[in-house]
């Protein structure tokens, strides 16, 4: 808590603002909006050119983070643990979609879908607004972003989206032989890595659930979750049907026997 308020004390808020803009608007895309483009808290924020050429000081040396409400937050926080499985989750995805995409998979933009809500998942998660500590919590300062289902006013998450799931899951199911065993993680690249992105989930899932047992996080996101870590074992064996590789089951082992 001492640091947490040595880190104010150091005009915090200046620094944050002063960061924020560096990293988010220091450089642009060929697709990023022009200034002129855009109006009112859309502007990106504005900050001195001389912080180009001197280190700014950086919360995150003191361990700390900032989310999209403007909080302080510790970054070992129950919500930069819930963010942090859902970005890797999104990677892994991005690994096997490409891997997907050069065999010829068919699921290939479900994958860009699912990343796409994982992004606003990510956005919801920051958003929470549970009660922090006296003194480590701001007035917001990051700029307006693109508007997404889950805007920054909430975290509210879509019914939709786990039935879509369901609706692919079911698509796909039919094609597959039913499980009779264990599936051992494998049968090719791109099936090994969903299996990869399967595991990240359901830890991302075990992240999100005290967020939202606690009231902070639409519990529609937990539901999403778990129907996606089903769907992403469905796809891994589509994906060793589609590659022509022999999927691997469990088979239990007799115990090693005891010499005399």
């Amino acid at each position: 808590m001492d640091v947490a308020r040595r880190v104010l004390r150091r005009s915090l808020l200046k620094q944050v603002t002063e960061i924020v803009a560096c990293s988010r608007y220091s450089s642009k895309s060929p697709s990023s909006p022009t200034n002129e483009s855009l109006t009112g808290s859309q502007k990106p924020l504005s900050f001195p050119k001389e912080v180009h050429k001197e280190r700014v000081p950086r919360i995150g040396d003191d361990g700390f983070a900032v989310t999209l409400m403007g909080a302080v937050k510790p970054k070992d926080d129950q919500i930069f643990h819930a963010m942090g499985s859902c970005d890797e989750l999104c990677s892994f995805i991005g690994l096997a979609k490409e891997s997907a995409h050069e065999n010829g998979h068919t699921y290939v933009e479900y994958l860009k879908r699912i990343q796409t809500l994982l992004i606003d998942i990510s956005v919801a998660i920051s958003n929470c607004s549970y009660s922090c500590p006296s003194g480590t919590s701001i007035t917001p300062v990051l700029p307006a972003i693109s508007p997404s289902p889950l805007s920054i006013k909430g975290t509210s998450f879509s019914k939709r989206h786990a039935a879509e799931l369901e609706e692919w899951i079911e698509e796909y199911s039919q094609s597959l032989p039913p499980v009779e065993h264990f599936v051992i993680p494998g049968g090719g690249q791109v099936s090994a890595t969903l299996h990869v992105a399967l595991s990240v989930c359901r830890r991302a899932e075990r992240k999100v659930l005290p967020l939202v047992r606690d009231g902070n996080l639409d519990s529609e996101v937990l539901v999403y979750l778990n129907r996606l870590a089903e769907f992403l074992f469905v796809i891994s064996r589509v994906a060793s049907q589609a590659d022509g590789a022999i999927e691997s089951v469990y088979t239990p082992k007799s115990s090693p026997s005891t010499p005399n």
